[in-house]
């Protein structure tokens, strides 16, 4: 189902900001909780035109890093680009040099035919943040992460250690909270392609600890865990290897090298945690998915919560034209469960929720792979069947259905990032921030929601407008 998007309003968070920025105090409405500190990091899309490249899908504007460090009441704020080797090559060039997720950079015959032998991936981390340690990643969907400091912004390393073991990543890593390592995806394409995970921590580099031979591989944006299991849902989005070889002679971008082959189906790949074995392939309906909710075991069975759709329309809804031209038709993202068996190979599915649910969040530190209660994440305008651009966030019991909106005329928020309070009693004790664009004022601001309730408790204004993005997170201590 589609709505075609009349209310244009929206466009001010697909503008250009590049500035570098920094303000110790924003202006605050309402009362921040006296426990909220540290700080909030965040990588967004902000520079959508570079010399003479203008970038064609909004997944492929260049990064940009921001902070809001909240301490005794107040909020402070600061900006600037990530000093990846894709920005610094295209501001000495004058255009773009490495090739975006939808678009392929102006480039000489000489340089088309040494890529397609050495293929030139960017390190635009403009995905989401990570940690290892004490050291601070800008993330994409390419195997180069880009350290950076987490108080000044400024880029310390485009060659970390934390690269991966393969041709084509996630940003979605998970963490362990216990040793603070990272277990990642990554898929390696050639003669013989191959989805691998791999650990990072400590002071080395990757470690491939599961692999699965694949003779298709698929797009896949995350995965999730539990305490023994990995689970990798891979929808018939495809990745044409030919094409993608030969993308750089035929000026193809890294999405249009990708097909829709609704006739596979849907594949599950389990696998031991411990042992790196694949347990168990399961098939279920066609989907596409971006984003894993969370994953748990129970009673011998898997249940696996992700955001569904029914193709990856919404992919080719987002090139830059659409958006900006208020053309875009939003396809319905649905909070759906998947419950395998793990003995007979059995999936079963349902719904969880009747509205639209994208970018999902959880009580990442006492759920992620455990029984949970409460999933985050935004949503249409209140009533609205058919989604348009982010109107609302959300906070849906997966247990009863049941779900609660938060909605203001003409602010269109970002994903919900849930901060539990150090002397929680319960899931959702904690507060919800979400970065929001106000299209009136044609500013951002920082809206603090109770977690329990979701009515909003705080607001920090900032002077401009923060381009939208995808995801952030929140530490306690840098």
């Amino acid at each position: 189902m589609f709505r075609i998007v009349t209310d244009t309003k929206f466009q001010v968070g697909f503008e250009s900001f590049t500035d570098t920025t920094a303000y110790d105090r924003l202006e605050l409405d309402g009362e921040l909780p006296g426990w909220l500190s540290g700080t909030l990091l965040r990588s967004s899309v902000s520079l959508f035109e570079v010399g003479t490249t203008r970038m064609r899908h909004w997944f492929d504007g260049l990064a940009m890093l921001h902070n809001f460090t909240f301490a005794d009441g107040e909020v402070a704020y600061r900006s600037r680009m990530l000093g990846s080797r894709a920005y610094r090559e295209a501001q000495k060039a004058g255009h773009a040099t490495l090739s975006e997720f939808g678009t392929d950079p102006c480039r000489s015959i000489f340089k088309r035919v040494q890529a397609t032998f050495h293929p030139e991936l960017t390190d635009n981390g403009a995905i989401t943040v990570n940690r290892i340690g004490d050291e601070f990643l800008a993330m994409t969907e390419t195997p180069m992460p880009v350290q950076f400091d987490p108080r000044s912004l400024e880029t310390l390393s485009t060659d970390h250690r934390a690269k991966a073991p393969g041709d084509i990543s996630t940003a979605h890593a998970h963490i362990d909270p216990g040793s603070g390592g990272m277990l990642n995806y990554a898929l390696k394409i050639g003669p013989k392609c191959s989805y691998r995970f791999y650990t990072v921590g400590g002071s080395g580099g990757p470690t491939v600890v599961a692999t699965a031979a694949t003779r298709r591989p698929r797009y896949m944006h995350s995965f999730g865990v539990t305490d023994n299991h990995i689970v990798l849902l891979a929808g018939p989005l495809t990745i044409s290897v030919g094409k993608l070889v030969g993308s750089a002679l035929a000026k193809r971008s890294f999405l249009e090298s990708m097909e829709w082959k609704p006739e596979l189906g849907t594949e599950i790949l389990v696998f031991d945690r411990h042992s790196g074995e694949l347990l168990r392939e399961f098939e279920t309906e066609t989907m596409f998915c971006f984003h894993h909710v969370n994953a748990f075991e129970r009673d011998g069975r898997l249940v696996v919560d992700v955001c569904a759709f029914e193709d990856p329309a919404i992919i080719y809804e987002l090139y830059l034209d659409n958006l900006r031209g208020g053309e875009a038709r939003l396809p319905q993202a649905t909070l759906r469960r998947l419950v395998l068996d793990l003995s007979d190979g059995g999936v079963t599915a349902e719904q969880l929720w009747d509205g639209y649910f994208e970018l999902p969040r959880i009580n990442y530190r006492a759920c992620n792979g455990r029984p949970y209660r409460y999933a985050y994440g935004v949503s249409a305008a209140p009533g609205v069947t058919e989604p348009q651009w982010f109107e609302s966030l959300v906070k849906v019991d997966v247990e009863s259905g049941e779900a609660k909106l938060w909605y203001e005329p003409g602010l269109y928020p970002s994903e919900p990032v849930f901060v539990s309070s150090p002397e929680a009693r319960a899931e959702d004790d904690g507060v919800v921030l979400s970065i929001g664009v106000d299209a009136e004022a044609r500013h951002s601001e920082l809206t603090v929601l109770d977690a329990a309730s979701m009515e909003p408790i705080a607001r920090a204004a900032v002077p401009h407008v923060i381009p939208f993005g995808f995801h952030a997170y929140h530490y306690s201590k840098l």
